[in-house]
């Protein structure tokens, strides 16, 4: 082994758990932790095998995981990400003619409305209550 690949086992062996510890604390997941960790030794990896102290080695390493936290925090608030559950319902269809209504729930998609033909003019006697799954006839006819 080089002497590259020994510095880089030995930082990940002595620093490891608290780097991993304090990214799972800050982002309460494991997936974000664990990119967290794996950057943030890349990165050590990228800095060289220059004469670290074992103490500011430490506080490089955490300081670096804390940084990479909050830019994933970051990223987050800019990103928002829906489970699938919380994903809205879809409309779709050709307009003036018909219109396919379908939601996703556990992990399966169901169509609500399917092909419901309203015409050109719209079909005001009709009315959908969104996540309630109610269709009612206001027709006369």
């Amino acid at each position: 082994m080089d002497e590259q690949a020994v510095f880089l086992r030995n930082a990940m062996e002595a620093h490891g758990g608290p780097v991993y510890r304090l990214a799972l604390c800050r982002l309460q997941n494991t997936a974000d932790a664990e990119d967290v960790y794996q950057d943030v030794f890349l990165r050590l990896l990228r800095e060289g095998t220059r004469d670290w102290d074992g103490e500011y080695l430490k506080a490089w390493l955490l300081r670096t995981a804390l940084n990479r936290c909050v830019d994933v925090q970051r990223f987050r608030l800019r990103r928002p990400v829906l489970s699938l559950d919380e994903v809205p319902e879809l409309a779709a269809g050709v307009n003036g003619y018909y219109v396919s209504l379908y939601t996703y729930s556990d992990g399966k998609v169901y169509t609500l409305l399917d092909r419901w033909s309203y015409g050109v003019m719209g079909n005001a006697g009709y009315e959908y209550a969104p996540k309630k799954n109610s269709l009612r006839n206001y027709n006369s006819d």
